[in-house]
């Protein structure tokens, strides 16, 4: 019944925006995933219905509307909502993504809110290109959907600088900045960020700094290569690495994917093929090989899942 209410609601909420003349974008992905007994998580083989990597995967209604219309200046509003539409209603979740207002001009862009940070948005979300491929080789201590969040973007030139901080109302000014350039230089784009933590945590990895860069490069109009690169301040607990990178190649519809992460000898192989058969609906086939084996009854290890999925995503 509560799944039901929630639908009815989102249906109405879905109404009244068309009505008020606001954006309303969205795309959902579901899928049939089959799951290897590689890890100390899945003890047989088993076929489970999934939505995929939250960023790319769950189901998105994205409301936004400002002053000057769509692109234009002055004053705007963004709503994400996200629903991990997984086929169990026991485990149905409708949840929050960014919500911010902002405020823009020919100059500058400011926003107020729930926002993911400058270090997910401008390089990690690279490694989000595949609907269920999550990423693992940027691990900033301040991800996305942070709350109480203040950003302000401007042009230098050919150059976008933006810098955000995650305000506190307790005994600490902030918990985390971020300050970032993006360019796009002829077939490159490319993008530096810097993450700062205070001493406020309890542990020596939670109280990282991190620098991280990303480059995308189209060598022709249908093959494109990309990076991503993180170095961070500690080291990850029980031997974990200070650095962590990303390759990957896009041909067409068909995409690899290689990370490793901070975690301890951490990496994995994620390949995707799509199949367009509209304007809206693509069918597409995705795996995800784990590195390294290990034995699970090591706990110091990071034992990748290993799976195959066959999915269906819609976009509004």
């Amino acid at each position: 019944m509560k799944t039901f209410n929630k639908t009815l609601l989102l249906a109405a909420v879905l109404a009244s925006a068309a009505n008020a003349n606001v954006q309303v974008t969205g795309d959902a992905t579901i899928g049939l995933l089959y799951t290897l007994k590689n890890s100390p998580t899945n003890k047989e083989d088993k076929f489970t219905v999934q939505a995929g990597n939250q960023s790319q995967g769950y189901t998105h209604i994205n409301f936004a509307a400002a002053e000057g219309g769509k692109g234009g200046q002055g004053a705007y509003l963004f709503m994400e909502t996200l629903t991990d539409l997984d086929g169990d209603n026991a485990n149905f979740q409708f949840n929050m993504g960014e919500e911010f207002i902002g405020y823009r001009t020919s100059m500058f862009d400011i926003r107020l809110g729930q926002i993911d940070s400058l270090m997910y948005s401008w390089v990690g979300t690279s490694n989000e290109k595949m609907l269920y491929a999550d990423n693992i080789a940027i691990q900033p201590a301040l991800d996305d959907f942070n709350s109480n969040m203040l950003r302000l973007t401007t042009r230098l030139g050919k150059t976008l600088v933006a810098a955000d901080v995650r305000l506190q109302d307790d005994g600490n000014d902030y918990d985390a900045y971020d300050i970032g350039a993006r360019a796009s230089l002829g077939k490159a784009d490319i993008s530096l960020v810097y993450q700062g933590i205070p001493d406020i945590n309890t542990t020596a990895f939670d109280n990282r700094n991190t620098t991280a860069a990303s480059i995308s490069y189209d060598i022709t109009k249908n093959l494109n290569v990309m990076g991503t690169y993180a170095n961070y301040s500690e080291k990850h607990a029980n031997n974990g690495e200070d650095q962590s990178y990303s390759l990957g190649i896009t041909y067409n519809n068909a995409s690899v994917l290689y990370q490793t992460s901070p975690d301890t000898d951490q990496a994995r192989l994620n390949l995707m093929y799509q199949f367009p058969v509209s304007k809206s609906t693509t069918f597409g086939v995705e795996a995800q090989f784990a590195d390294k084996f290990y034995s699970n009854n090591d706990p110091t290890k990071t034992v990748d899942n290993e799976f195959v999925v066959g999915y269906i995503h819609y976009e509004l």
